[in-house]
């Protein structure tokens, strides 16, 4: 299971928000999606799940055109955590993982047992256990991100993408996060993250794809791709190596 981009362009009312980007996610690797604001990661992403159409190029998920396929066959391929993720309606914790599964026809409700021991794994991972029965509307912002994390977790889909899972989450969340995916990566899954904390990218991803005012700058290991002179000429911040850890001194 492959997401691909080929010499993918978006234009929108006249604003080239992606030009000829290409890239490839392939499983078994946690593949950080980085760039400054408006760089066009979002685009990026929902050009490759065929949720934004293309001016230019393709995108595919598993050899497939990506806009070709129906919103089932799509889920069924890739777990998706959009940026945007309210949840209005106040349903309990357990309901609204269970969403997770919904593209593989059970009924909601009437879990099968597959089903089930996929949303108590999700439970687990993301250290939900004991807020099952609370209602979604009592949660913090950070305690939601975890469930629509589970969410996407409980689908078991060969791929992963998720649009900025740390928003709102301290530290700690941040660390859990991205070190359950990339066990998930681990497995076997394809997972493309999209990330802000350039520190937290280096550490745990395997690779980075860096995009810049819609263009792509480098597809790399961390340590070739988060260079001191590549992030000073994107982000204009001073930054070095210590052994394995990025680190920031500041603007230029």
């Amino acid at each position: 299971m492959s997401l691909k981009l080929h010499e993918a362009s978006v234009r929108v009312h006249g604003a080239q928000l992606l030009r000829d980007a290409s890239f490839e996610v392939t499983p078994g690797k946690l593949v950080g999606l980085l760039g400054p604001n408006g760089a066009g990661k979002t685009t990026a992403v929902r050009a490759l799940l065929g949720l934004q159409p293309l001016s230019a190029g393709y995108a595919h998920l598993d050899g497939q055109p990506s806009h070709s396929l129906t919103p089932k066959q799509r889920a069924l391929r890739v777990s998706y955590l959009p940026q945007a993720r309210k949840l209005a309606w106040p349903i309990a914790v357990r309901e609204a993982i269970s969403l997770g599964r919904f593209a593989y026809g059970g009924p909601m409700g009437r879990l099968g047992p597959v089903d089930a021991a996929a949303v108590e794994d999700a439970l687990t991972r993301c250290s939900l256990n004991g807020f099952e029965d609370r209602s979604v509307t009592s949660l913090s912002g950070g305690e939601l991100a975890r469930v629509h994390l589970a969410r996407a977790l409980a689908s078991q889909g060969p791929a992963l993408i998720a649009d900025e899972p740390t928003a709102a989450l301290d530290p700690g969340h941040s660390f859990d996060v991205l070190a359950t995916l990339k066990s998930q990566a681990s497995a076997g899954q394809a997972v493309l993250v999209v990330l802000h904390d350039l520190a937290l990218a280096a550490r745990f991803c395997d690779e980075i794809i860096l995009l810049d005012q819609g263009k792509l700058v480098i597809q790399a290991p961390p340590r070739e791709a988060l260079t001191a002179s590549t992030l000073a000429n994107v982000y204009r911040v001073k930054a070095s190596w210590d052994q394995d850890q990025l680190m920031l001194s500041g603007r230029i």
